[in-house]
């Protein structure tokens, strides 16, 4: 199975890591803030894990993760493509709202984005896109307002994740598809 049907979940995901981060602002100036450890998994069907059943693949770490926190079995997808769920996860908004539809934004005609002679244009048009993530609140600005630190892996497409409420990040943020 892939990433979509996985992420089926996570638009529900969002909304409880709001109400989540709620209880976090107010349970924090009564008692030591908890870890907070937020996981998005490409590419893999929502049963692909020991703690979700399957038959075979042992995931002793993530099943022991699973069983001591928060899990959540249900949510929605908010479009067909990783980078738009990304975003909607991250800022809790639909794609549209937030103006990442796709994965690479429409270019004018005659324009490909992976000759080297039309890579400015390419580029102007991939920063336009990504500008309003940089304006937009996000559960992971919202962590590190409130004083945790916050790591990307894996998948970043909005450009630099620093600049996202990012505190470390393994992504270098230039994406050059």
């Amino acid at each position: 199975m892939s990433f979509y049907r996985w992420i089926i979940m996570n638009r529900f995901t969002v909304l409880s890591l709001l109400t989540l981060l709620a209880f976090l602002n107010a349970a924090s100036a009564r008692a030591e803030r908890p870890n907070v450890v937020f996981l998005l998994s490409d590419d893999q069907g929502w049963d692909d894990y020991g703690f979700m059943g399957h038959p075979h693949l042992q995931t002793p770490n993530l099943d022991q993760l699973a069983k001591s926190g928060l899990l959540y079995e249900r949510g929605y997808v908010t479009a067909p493509l990783c980078r738009p769920s990304l975003a909607s996860i991250v800022t809790g908004m639909y794609p549209h709202e937030i103006g990442i539809r796709g994965n690479d934004p429409l270019l004018p005609e005659g324009v490909n984005r992976k000759d080297a002679e039309h890579k400015t244009v390419s580029t102007a048009f991939r920063n336009r896109m990504t500008a309003p993530m940089l304006k937009i609140p996000s559960f992971v600005k919202e962590l590190k307002k409130n004083g945790y630190a916050t790591l990307q892996t894996g998948k970043w497409w909005e450009g630099n994740p620093l600049d996202h409420g990012f505190t470390d990040a393994m992504t270098h943020g230039n994406h050059s598809r």
